[in-house]
């Protein structure tokens, strides 16, 4: 089983978190729930546990910093501070997911899902798509898409297409896409569209930052593209989304 380290300085979610969340059942064995970067280093040192979910912002320093120091083998980001620098960082380092406050546990058990195939997976060879439809085989194709996802995760910025993923990862382009819609029911395209929009919700919080940049962030060269992508996936505006944050203070704020 899989092993998790905790680290969150509002006592009251670690405890929530810690104690109700059935991370048995999800694959991963809770090894370690602390409040501080102190003691998250010290279990962390013991116990080297292969995923570390953190909040982002912890007293006298960042739970970027616990990720860079100890460089666990998975991380998931929480945060309810939408904080560009933050986000932007966490980016960079390559975090596995990033969880909005206030949590909900269909996400976080999702992310769980992803981090746990992620863990299992080694690149399988081509032939595996020749074998018949068992369990293995079906988790096989899964970790494609799950590697495809992290491709998008690493380069999303840029103007990758299905070609580059699918030469990244040494499968054919027919069947990575084949695969993607199986498990995913989008297209590539979609699903990297995705990614780039809901990095685009978090960092429309940020009111001091402008769409045009927000778009740029995102991967979208384009903000009237980007304006009209977000209307289609989401029923209003960029700006609209952005003002129904202001109007409703409760949307934007932690429990």
């Amino acid at each position: 089983m899989n092993t998790v380290l905790l680290i969150e300085d509002e006592i009251y979610l670690l405890k929530e978190l810690a104690d109700t969340f059935p991370w048995d059942r999800h694959g991963f064995q809770l090894v370690g729930a602390v409040a501080s970067i102190e003691e998250a280093l010290e279990v962390y040192e013991k116990r080297r546990p292969d995923l570390i979910v953190t909040d982002i912002r912890l007293p006298g320093g960042s739970g970027l910093d616990i990720v860079r120091t100890c460089s666990p083998r998975a991380a998931i980001i929480i945060t309810g501070h939408d904080q560009f620098d933050y986000a932007r960082s966490a980016l960079r380092l390559g975090v596995d997911d990033f969880l909005l406050k206030p949590i909900d546990d269909s996400e976080l058990e999702e992310a769980l899902r992803r981090v746990k195939l992620r863990l299992a997976g080694k690149k399988s060879d081509s032939s595996a798509r020749l074998q018949p439809d068992t369990e293995e085989s079906r988790d096989s194709r899964e970790r494609h898409v799950i590697a495809a996802e992290d491709f998008i995760r690493r380069r999303y910025r840029e103007d990758i297409s299905l070609a580059e993923a699918a030469q990244e990862l040494e499968l054919s382009e027919s069947y990575l896409s084949r695969t993607i819609k199986e498990f995913r029911n989008q297209t590539f395209v979609e699903m990297m569209t995705s990614y780039r929009l809901k990095l685009s919700l978090a960092l429309l919080r940020d009111q001091r930052l402008r769409v045009g940049e927000i778009a740029r962030s995102c991967g979208f060269q384009d903000q009237s593209y980007f304006a009209r992508t977000f209307r289609r996936y989401y029923g209003v505006s960029p700006s609209r989304y952005r003002s129904s944050l202001k109007m409703n203070p409760l949307l934007d704020k932690e429990p």
